[in-house]
């Protein structure tokens, strides 16, 4: 299908993008110049056009796109480079929120929301970064491992009990956070390092399963015993 675009020819375009239960499009990228710009798109008619665009003030493309399980909300995190920010979309309203962690470098990359529909991110600051979507603040739990400045998270996925998981790259972890409480868990890998690219979470089992791709060329399985 081809998609609307105010983007010149061979530039970098389409990316990433997430969809909501009533088959719509969200997208981001840099709009007419160079502003951020989250955009909804209808590929009902066997062409992908823009419906409604919401401007982004603190940055100008997000890293990840990523819609609550009810399809209320939208939610990304920083683009590539450094950044500090989460913006988050109601969607039923069309209010934009748009927060940051200030001078510390948080650079919230991909993730995905709780079941009470906050979004979390992997930070590749070195903490999993959380926005709390009634207080409108951000939040950041750093695990209890030894600091390395390769000790950095590229994803962090809720489970449906709304426990977090992600990978430790360049570390040999895959960790757990159970927000209410702060307990850490830690299961070491038998690989060299971890490279969480994506994780899949089968909330079907109890405990959950937890799956994901490793860019060293494996696919893990983790079966937490509780």
């Amino acid at each position: 299908m081809r998609i609307e675009s105010s983007r010149p020819i061979n530039t970098p375009g389409f990316g990433n993008f997430a969809m909501t239960p009533d088959g719509m499009v969200w997208h981001t990228d840099r709009g007419a110049g160079g502003a951020g710009m989250l955009s909804q798109l209808d590929p009902s008619s066997g062409s992908v056009r823009v419906l409604k665009q919401y401007p982004l003030s603190k940055v100008s493309s997000t890293y990840d796109n990523t819609v609550s399980a009810d399809g209320r909300f939208w939610a990304g995190g920083s683009p590539a480079g450094p950044g500090n920010s989460i913006e988050l979309l109601d969607i039923q309203t069309g209010k934009m929120l748009e927060v940051d962690t200030g001078a510390r470098i948080s650079i919230p990359a991909r993730g995905g929301f709780d079941p009470s529909g906050n979004p979390w991110f992997g930070g590749r600051g070195g903490a999993l970064v959380m926005l709390d979507a009634k207080t409108g603040r951000m939040r950041e739990f750093t695990p209890p491992i030894p600091p390395s400045p390769l000790a950095r998270f590229y994803e962090a996925m809720p489970d449906k009990n709304g426990e977090v998981w992600a990978g430790v790259n360049f570390g040999r972890g895959f960790v757990r956070l159970d927000p209410k409480t702060e307990r850490w868990i830690e299961y070491v890998l038998p690989e060299p390092f971890a490279y969480d690219r994506r994780t899949w979470i089968d909330n079907s089992t109890n405990p959950v399963t937890v799956w994901y791709v490793d860019y060293n060329g494996y696919i893990v399985r983790i079966q937490p015993l509780l």
